[in-house]
């Protein structure tokens, strides 16, 4: 059986509310990302600042983590600043793009390019999980499953929150993608000159 275009199989307004709301909480995680990347790049400075900023506001990060910033990223931070930059510029580009091309034009597109558009926003989605996992273990926040520090703490800061509605993206991106791949039928046919069936895969 041909899988079919959920979005073009919606039928009534409730039906397209989900997708309509996880485009929305898409733009939203795309605005921060962007909002994020656009300030670096306008104040500037971040790059070169990146290394003095790591060493002095660490030191709650946990001790494997301190490890790793010590050896690999502090003495390359100037690259590693660059590379921050131009993921959240593009992480942010590409989560806008693709939910305004699924609100506009997802009902019109094949099955074949939109199983390739969600593809590329599971893992834009992961890469921004990534980034936010790597800043909250620097800021050495709580994991955003456990509770605050103490009675006054925020709980949940904004990268771990950041985390989660990412991971979810890619979990909802990922689930439609294996839900649109061609499930055709296989049947059972005689094969030429022999009494067993093989498998075939249904037209």
């Amino acid at each position: 059986m041909k899988p079919s275009n959920p979005f073009a199989d919606v039928s009534s307004a409730s039906s397209r509310l989900p997708l309509v709301v996880g485009l929305a909480l898409q733009s939203v995680v795309a605005y921060e990302w962007l909002n994020s990347a656009f300030t670096k790049i306008v104040h500037g400075g971040f790059a070169a600042g990146l290394a003095d900023e790591l060493a002095k506001n660490s030191d709650s990060a946990s001790g494997w983590y301190w490890g790793v910033l010590e050896a690999v990223i502090i003495p390359h931070a100037a690259i590693f600043g660059y590379l921050i930059e131009a993921g959240e510029l593009l992480v942010g580009a590409i989560l806008v793009a693709t939910a305004a091309l699924l609100f506009a034009r997802g009902q019109h597109l094949s099955v074949g390019a939109l199983r390739a558009l969600l593809g590329v926003v599971a893992l834009t989605a992961l890469g921004g999980a990534f980034m936010n996992l790597n800043f909250s273990l620097f800021s050495g926040a709580p994991a955003p499953w456990s509770l605050g520090s103490d009675t006054f703490s925020e709980g949940v800061g904004i990268d771990g929150i950041l985390m989660l509605m990412q991971l979810a993206m890619a979990g909802a991106a990922a689930s439609l993608v294996y839900t649109l791949r061609d499930r055709g039928a296989v049947r059972a046919v005689a094969a030429p000159g022999r009494g067993r069936p093989v498998a075939s895969r249904a037209a």
